[in-house]
């Protein structure tokens, strides 16, 4: 699971940073990949607010799941070639708003035995690292 998230994350770094040089290397110019590009933000927040009307009925983990196979499939569309780059980065900046959804991923009751290693280090007391996550969650509200 730690190895999905990792790879999921330095693939969206990677392709965002260089995607519209993939799509000037595959004949577009300037002016279409932007325009292309363009499409990912407007994806993302329907994704985004779909995931929402779910009421939180979709486990991080299956989330993630879905993030990794269509940040996939779309990278795959991209790298084919075969004049789908719309369909391609539709995926793609669809599959990355369910990457963020990942975050809470550590907070599901089912990955609780690997959230508590992670955010607690064996140098420090439990109770006072629980009170002050405690506190910190009630000045946020």
């Amino acid at each position: 699971m730690a190895a999905m998230l990792v790879l999921n994350g330095l693939i969206i770094v990677n392709v965002s940073t260089w995607l519209f040089n993939i799509l000037q290397a595959q004949g577009l110019i300037l002016f279409a990949a932007v325009a292309l590009g363009a499409l990912i933000g407007p994806v993302q927040v329907r994704v985004r607010v779909l995931e929402m009307a779910g009421l939180g009925r979709h486990h991080p983990i299956w989330t993630l799941a879905f993030s990794t196979f269509a940040i996939a499939a779309g990278i795959l569309l991209l790298a084919a070639d075969y004049g789908v780059a719309g369909v391609a980065l539709v995926l793609y900046g669809g599959a990355t708003a369910c990457s963020r959804l990942r975050g809470a991923l550590f907070c599901s009751p089912s990955s609780a035995r690997i959230a508590i290693p992670l955010s607690w280090g064996a140098s420090h007391d439990r109770r006072s690292l629980l009170r002050r996550s405690l506190l910190s969650l009630e000045h946020e509200s």
